[in-house]
């Protein structure tokens, strides 16, 4: 199999002697010939640079058959789930449906791929829409948290004394915070309290008592229902319980580093 002239002269002319020999460039009549391997080794390395372009994403890398097990197993979930809240049998909505009692059991336990035709009769027996069916597939994961009252995580806080405590509303799973959110009580007109420094945004939402709080050079009095918000970097804290008892919410937002002191100590306010 040859190659054209021009075409070889082209591919000899961009190759050294150490490569022609490689590639298998021989000369006929004067013009070089690209022999098989030349051409078919050509072929691989495109097919390869193909291959090695194709993207990665999650999607390419979930099979089609895998997508098409989730969708079965997810539509049969949900059929089921709504026939055993309105108390009915599988014979009762086969009956219903129009459909056999095998065909409404193998569809239940994503067993069969589910004509649209049989997905509606199902939908209809069990009183849902089609849309109502998908309403909840591929979509995101919840990852909510629940803190009942009363049962805050209490933390030990530097400066905390007697009739003075933190309350963790919200745990972190994950290496990084993006947010701490405190409920503190304070019940001892007397108790004197550190200044806070730390990383991120504040704000703090009076519930009950007054109380004045210092932000820079600045004192602020803070009474229920007033909320005040601040740049935390800036040295912070309780200035004078005014009445007691005192509880409000404080919650920092950070900006993705965590939160820590000067000293490089792990610090919050």
């Amino acid at each position: 199999m040859r190659a054209s002239p021009d075409s070889c002269d082209r591919i000899a002319l961009g190759m050294s002697a150490h490569t022609r020999r490689a590639y298998g460039t021989t000369r006929d009549a004067g013009h070089p010939v690209a022999t098989h391997s030349f051409i078919r080794d050509r072929a691989t390395l495109t097919n390869s640079r193909q291959i090695i372009e194709e993207p990665k994403t999650l999607a390419t890398r979930q099979s089609s058959t895998e997508r098409k097990r989730e969708l079965e197993q997810y539509i049969g979930s949900v059929l089921r789930s709504a026939r055993i809240q309105q108390a009915l049998t599988i014979a009762d909505v086969a009956e219903l449906a129009g459909l056999s009692r095998g065909m409404v059991s193998k569809i239940e336990n994503g067993q069969v791929a589910t004509s649209l035709d049989s997905l509606a009769r199902m939908t209809s027996a069990l009183g849902l829409t089609l849309s109502q069916l998908f309403r909840d597939y591929d979509s995101a994961e919840g990852g909510a948290q629940l803190v009942k009252a009363g049962q805050g995580m209490e933390v030990v806080r530097r400066g905390t004394r007697r009739g003075h405590t933190y309350h963790l509303l919200a745990y972190s799973r994950g290496h990084q915070k993006n947010f701490e959110p405190f409920l503190i009580s304070m019940d001892d007109e007397s108790e004197a309290f550190p200044t806070f420094q730390h990383e991120g945004t504040q704000l703090i939402y009076l519930l009950q008592g007054r109380i004045d709080y210092r932000h820079g050079n600045q004192v602020y009095e803070l009474e229920e229902g007033d909320t005040f918000t601040f740049d935390a970097r800036v040295p912070h804290g309780p200035e004078r319980l005014v009445r007691v008892p005192i509880r409000f919410l404080a919650i920092t937002i950070f900006d993705g580093h965590g939160s820590y002191d000067r000293n490089g100590q792990k610090s919050k306010s």
